[in-house]
């Protein structure tokens, strides 16, 4: 069992890195504010590299997970989706399940 201690936060990065899968936090400006191992794979640049740094700097502005991104913002709740093409000039094409 998990239980709250002080650093619970340091627990809950353990668990990011260990993931197998890529997750990338995002602010409200869609700026990088984290991401995983995994992620850094996906996107193959450092998290020092994409910290800070607007998702349309890593993908286009009309890829399908941008789009997918602004309707989960406009509509809120928990979604997901099957396939979304993720590719750009520096990540190789994959779909993804978000």
């Amino acid at each position: 069992m998990i239980t709250a201690t002080q650093d619970g936060s340091s627990l809950a990065l353990r668990v990011l890195d260990a993931m197998p899968f890529a997750v990338i936090g995002l602010t409200k400006r869609e700026h990088v504010s984290l991401v995983n191992p995994a992620a850094e794979t996906l996107l193959q640049r450092s998290s020092a590299l994409v910290r800070g740094r607007p998702l349309t700097e890593l993908l286009p502005e009309d890829s399908p997970l941008m789009d997918f991104i602004a309707r989960v913002r406009r509509e809120g709740g928990v979604m997901s989706a099957r396939s979304i093409r993720i590719a750009s000039p520096h990540i190789a094409p994959v779909d993804m399940d978000v």
